[in-house]
């Protein structure tokens, strides 16, 4: 099936730990209990977040798709404010990813997180089309 995500959504522990979200299926697509979908859309108004709070890790994102991910909003999984490290993004398609938004992985008083971009191929362009496939565009990339 295809997934249109529009909203926002946020995981995070009784303990204050960023939670876990999975769009689309499990890691690279992999874990057998987690159905897949054919295609993900996370719209530029989406947010997903699995940070975590006081002194606590930031969480898990998955988004995968068998096709084709759209990743147009924000996904967070930052470390608590207080301290924790910064979790864990993936965001991984099995034919076409497409990243115009932006990904969280802060962590103010401990180490940064994980990002995992998993196309097929992957172009890095500062003057993108979003016409284009398994790209990033230049302003998404920024240094910590």
């Amino acid at each position: 099936g295809d997934i249109d995500i529009a909203g926002s959504l946020a995981a995070r522990a009784a303990s204050g730990a960023g939670g876990q979200i999975l769009v689309g299926g499990g890691p690279r697509g992999a874990d057998a209990s987690v159905p897949n979908a054919a295609s993900v859309h996370l719209a530029a108004s989406a947010s997903l977040r699995a940070d975590g709070s006081g002194v606590a890790d930031g969480g898990e994102i998955i988004l995968w798709a068998d096709a084709a991910a759209i990743v147009g909003g924000r996904a967070s999984a930052r470390g608590g404010e207080s301290g924790g490290d910064g979790g864990f993004i993936e965001f991984s398609a099995a034919r076409s990813l497409t990243v115009t938004g932006q990904a969280d992985l802060r962590a103010p008083f401990g180490a940064a997180g994980r990002l995992l971009l998993d196309p097929v191929n992957l172009t890095v362009d500062l003057a993108a089309s979003t016409n284009a496939s398994n790209f990033i565009a230049g302003d998404w990339i920024e240094a910590q």
